[in-house]
């Protein structure tokens, strides 16, 4: 990839398709490397005022140092002032010494303009070592492209989240289910395509 530019991955695919999991998993992996990672959980009732505390108090809770005196002036200013505000966390960033991640799950629910905006504007100017981890259901209505031709996304759609064929037997045999012969597997995978939660609602029904 480019060093000119953050790395940004999206997980897209419908729900059930282990999302989630997948990045709970990567988050672990990632601290467990060293990497500060500051993880956001989007919700339908959040506001914009909601989502920035939210963030902020994420890359603390990481451990990222950042300027408590911009963050109070973008409260002052009645959430405002937030081009100074991601300026000053460029400025945080750049300080660090090690990769942070900023993950956001459910990112589908989030349609403020504002928003995305200052998203757009973090991914613009933040440095090398900063790196956003989008999940959503939806591709999200970000400008990617520089990005993209920069071979700065990568984009991990349900084509790769679902399961293959030897997946689809491990989970049933994990579900109880080891005396189904290959053929009956065979066909529970195609029922479902390789759709975790499918399977998961087959497993059950076989189950009963």
């Amino acid at each position: 990839r480019s060093t000119l530019f953050p790395y940004t991955t999206l997980f897209r695919s419908p729900a059930g398709c282990g999302k989630t999991m997948l990045l709970a998993q990567w988050r672990k992996s990632l601290s467990l490397q060293g990497a500060k990672v500051a993880w956001y959980n989007a919700s339908v009732d959040d506001n914009d005022d909601h989502i920035i505390a939210y963030l902020i108090e994420g890359l603390l809770q990481a451990q990222v140092n950042i300027d408590t005196e911009a963050v109070q002036a973008y409260r002052r200013s009645g959430s405002k002032a937030w081009r100074p505000l991601i300026a000053s966390l460029i400025d945080d960033l750049c300080d660090e010494d090690r990769d942070v991640y900023v993950m956001i799950d459910d990112l589908h629910h989030l349609s403020s303009f504002k928003l995305l905006q200052i998203l757009d504007t973090w991914l613009g100017m933040a440095p090398e070592r900063f790196h956003l981890v989008l999940g959503s259901r939806t591709r999200p209505p970000l400008q990617l492209n520089r990005l993209r031709l920069a071979d700065g996304v990568t984009e991990i759609n349900f084509g790769e989240l679902r399961f293959s064929l030897d997946e689809t037997r491990h989970f049933l045999q994990s579900q109880g289910l080891a005396g189904l012969s290959s053929v009956q597997e065979t066909r529970l995978h195609e029922m479902s395509d390789g759709w975790a939660a499918g399977l998961q609602l087959l497993a059950y029904s076989l189950r009963q």
